[in-house]
């Protein structure tokens, strides 16, 4: 059954692979798997994902962000020590 109904499938011509001319077709500049990883992200709402994730943790993200960055400047803005290296006292 599956043999007839290929058997009777056809191709307008000009439209065949065997047809193909490089010269005259353009090619996507985009590769298979960048077309189907972009099928699959917006199937899978990874976007909205991401966005969803950062809103609802914008709060903890930003905090951690904070902290890191006064660690940064304390380090960055330590004072020298004293210490009698010299033997005075």
């Amino acid at each position: 059954m599956a043999h007839e109904l290929l058997g009777d499938l056809a191709y307008n011509a000009g439209k065949r692979y065997e047809d193909f001319s490089a010269s005259t077709d353009r090619i996507a500049e985009y590769g298979l798997m960048a077309l189907v990883g972009g099928v699959a992200a917006k199937k899978l709402g990874l976007f909205a994902i991401v966005a969803a994730f950062v809103l609802k943790f914008a709060k903890v993200i930003f905090v951690g962000l904070a902290v890191a960055g006064a660690g940064v400047m304390n380090f960055f803005r330590r004072k020298p020590r004293n210490d009698p290296a010299d033997g005075q006292t």
